[in-house]
């Protein structure tokens, strides 16, 4: 786990650094460029030449004390995209100069044959603290990298990148992105991460002790195992918990079987169905049928996929949202919240998993406004029903009530296929039946979801649903058990 920083705490960090630890801003400088070249070189074939586009403010400075080092051991080009340096980036230009770096104006023809002819481009045009698009200048030189065959590593940013950043702005698009001193948060944001590329972080020589602690969090694969327990060698079917699960139709009745599977392979020992629909269980012989009211006996009850938005489903919901149950609420279910505002009830163990449009659907705004402000929108919902929500995209985030949030990288198309939601509330539920607190199976079901997403990727490409299924014990064997 690790925290993820705002453009205005990052800076305050420095100032830490500079402040308590007599680091300043030229030696950080140097750290970057030296850590950013080291991450780089990882990434570079043997031969391959390099061209570092130079903007005037800190950003640039990286660039250029990167390419100083870079100069030792590859061809390096220099191109100037401005003519005012501010302080620190005009003397590290000057170091270059002195040791005979090519140097050339972006504009040139020396300059525009350089950034043809390069493997790869190093993008020091802007950092974080832009504050709005780019210049028509800049945005010139964007279109150039973009028609280059390059590939493109950008130093903490792509730059264009802001936080009010929207798609018809212009933006470089990187292979690579190396992060320094601090993670920043806006590259995980959705609209950004695809132009991140690779996400890589070099430390930049801050101090441990530099670091505050964020709202923000990123959980990786490895925080797997610090949020679930595993049963007891003594455990019987009920003392791992059971799940209701009110899903399935005519239409869909596959998002059933889904959902119950990744239930039972999540640690839940007991799955009862109710659906409205008869559902062949035949192939999956441990799912049972439940009978009328019997799911008050479960541990949890999973509302929604391919359910259907009927009355019938509706009188079902309210039912359910009256009980103490833990709840997790995905598809129709929200579908249904979202219409009918009296089903509203107060609780404080209820997790919705909504993807940008049924977000929308619940907050009556557009899905474009989830999309470009996923934070904001999260939050309000998180709010609004006293829930923990699992916003669902490419790089799923998950807001508490409080403001907390918490950002899995996903960035795994794989688990881009019809049933794969259905799969990750059938994770968290089978979590929270085992006797997981809903918080940290809603953190662990997210990460187990991913991790079996890259399994599958990794094994056998791109998928089904079912196929990510049997992905789930694995986890739960390398990522889990072998870690105890």
């Amino acid at each position: 786990m690790k925290f993820l920083y705002t453009h205005q705490q990052s800076k305050e960090t420095e100032a830490r650094c500079s402040q308590e630890f007599f680091l300043d801003e030229e030696i950080l400088i140097e750290n970057a460029g030296l850590g950013c070249w080291n991450i780089l070189l990882k990434e570079m074939q043997t031969d391959q030449t390099l061209a570092v586009l130079v903007g005037g403010g800190n950003n640039g400075a990286d660039a250029l004390a990167l390419a100083r080092h870079a100069y030792v051991e590859k061809q390096v080009c220099i191109l100037l995209c401005t003519e005012r340096f501010h302080t620190h980036s005009q003397k590290q230009l000057n170091r270059c100069r002195s040791i005979g770096i090519p140097t050339y104006k972006v504009t040139s023809k020396k300059g525009k044959q350089c950034l043809q002819s390069s493997q790869w481009i190093v993008d020091g045009l802007c950092g974080i603290g832009l504050k709005g698009p780019l210049k028509e200048a800049y945005q010139k030189i964007v279109k150039q990298v973009a028609c280059s065959s390059a590939k493109v590593c950008s130093i903490d940013i792509p730059s264009g990148a802001w936080e009010n950043f929207t798609p018809d702005n212009s933006i470089v698009q990187a292979n690579c992105t190396i992060m320094t001193g601090t993670r920043h948060v806006l590259c995980y944001e959705p609209l950004l991460r695809s132009y991140c590329g690779k996400l890589l972080f070099s430390t930049a020589g801050f101090p441990n002790s530099s670091y505050s602690d964020s709202q923000v969090l990123l959980l990786e694969s490895e925080d797997i195992s610090s949020y679930v327990t595993i049963p007891r060698e003594d455990s019987y079917k009920h003392k791992r918990g059971e799940v209701a699960i009110f899903a399935g139709s005519a239409l869909m009745p596959g998002a059933a079987i889904l959902c119950a599977s990744a239930a039972l392979k999540s640690l839940a020992g007991l799955v009862r169905i109710y659906s409205s629909t008869s559902i062949d269980v035949s192939l999956f012989p441990s799912l049972m049928y439940g009978q009328r009211d019997k799911y008050i006996h479960a541990d949890v009850a999973l509302l929604g996929p391919g359910w259907g938005t009927k009355e019938e489903q509706k009188q079902i919901l309210d039912r359910v949202l009256k009980t103490s149950l833990p709840l997790v609420l995905d598809a129709d279910a929200l579908t249904i919240l979202a219409t009918c505002e009296d089903l509203q009830y107060p609780r404080d163990n209820m997790v919705l998993t909504p993807h940008p449009a049924e977000a929308a659907r619940l907050l009556h705004v557009k899905t474009k406004e989830v999309l470009e402000r996923p934070y904001h929108t999260a939050s309000l919902l998180a709010k609004k029903f006293n829930a923990l929500v699992l916003l669902k995209s490419h790089v799923p985030t998950l807001v508490s009530p409080d403001g907390k949030r918490m950002i899995a990288d996903g960035m795994n198309a794989s688990l881009a296929v019809a049933g794969s939601g259905d799969v990750l509330a059938g994770i968290i539920a089978g979590l929270i039946a085992a006797g997981h607190d809903i918080n940290s199976a809603v953190i662990a079901g997210m990460l187990v979801h991913q991790q079996a997403g890259r399994y599958m990727r990794e094994e056998i490409g791109f998928g089904s649903s079912k196929d990510l299924i049997s992905f789930i014990s694995k986890v739960f064997l390398l990522d889990i058990i072998s870690r105890l």
